[in-house]
């Protein structure tokens, strides 16, 4: 399969280095930009099927893609963002005031455990098992979901450690393509979303 995942939008929480999981936030301003930008360059391309998380920062370019193709959508639970829990829309600067151990965090991310929420080695494993059902499929998609959802997708194609977290790290509105054929998976392009603006503004 040719896996084409693109990052929804800059939001208001990104900006405000808020995390934002499974709830929503709206867009920036930049990000209505950035919004713009991306639907025009992904209706360039070609799929046999479009699928999004139902998450409507991720969502309304799926939608929009879609309608420009003429190719349904399909809405894909799997592709929500990580459940921060608590720490729902929770700025990180916030976490020491919280009683967090900032280098714990940081040193031990995989496995911290968001209150009420999920960690990140469990969302990895989650997702893992939905990329691995479909990624011999003989097909051409377009994902359109979450920087956590990209990584872990990612990470599961082409079989990077763990330890290797959040790399290659995707900005708001980049795109990566990654095709996985004959039990291997091929990183093909990271298109940040500056390169974007300059192909179809």
């Amino acid at each position: 399969m040719r896996f084409i995942m693109a990052r929804h939008p800059q939001t208001v929480a990104n900006t405000e280095g808020r995390l934002v999981g499974v709830t929503n936030s709206p867009y920036s301003s930049e990000g209505e930009k950035q919004a713009e930008a991306l639907i025009k360059y992904l209706s360039y391309g070609s799929y046999d099927e479009i699928l999004s998380s139902p998450i409507r920062r991720a969502c309304h370019i799926g939608e929009m893609v879609s309608q420009n193709l003429s190719v349904e959508l399909n809405i894909v639970e799997w592709l929500r963002e990580i459940n921060f829990g608590e720490y729902e829309g929770v700025a990180h600067k916030d976490f020491i005031e919280m009683g967090v151990d900032i280098d714990d965090y940081r040193e031990n991310l995989l496995h911290f455990r968001y209150p009420g929420g999920q960690t990140w080695n469990e969302f990895y494993e989650d997702r893992k098992q939905y990329v691995d059902a479909i990624k011999e499929e003989d097909k051409t998609c377009l994902f359109t979901a979450h920087g956590g959802v990209i990584w872990a997708m990612t990470t599961a194609l082409l079989n990077y450690p763990l330890d290797t977290i959040r790399q290659p790290v995707l900005s708001n509105a980049g795109v990566i393509v990654v095709e996985y054929k004959d039990g291997f998976g091929k990183l093909v392009s990271l298109t940040e979303i500056e390169e974007i603006k300059s192909q179809v503004l």
